[in-house]
């Protein structure tokens, strides 16, 4: 589950800092400017880790 916190840098500019946890894989952390980069990223990462779970799924299976 990814969740995004918004952070102001000492110059006043936004920053977004994306955590995505899931049970059994390492912690993925980012920082982005952007909004929108931030939540392409936590889909892109968490669909990425997914695919690598079900992967593993199949190949246990045989």
């Amino acid at each position: 589950m990814a969740h995004i916190k918004k952070r102001l840098a000492k110059d006043g500019t936004p920053g977004y800092t994306v955590q995505i946890r899931l049970k059994g894989y390492p912690h993925q952390t980012a920082t982005f400017r952007r909004l929108l980069d931030a939540k392409k990223w936590a889909l892109v990462t968490e669909e990425k880790i997914r695919a690598a779970r079900v992967k593993a799924l199949m190949e246990a299976e045989f």
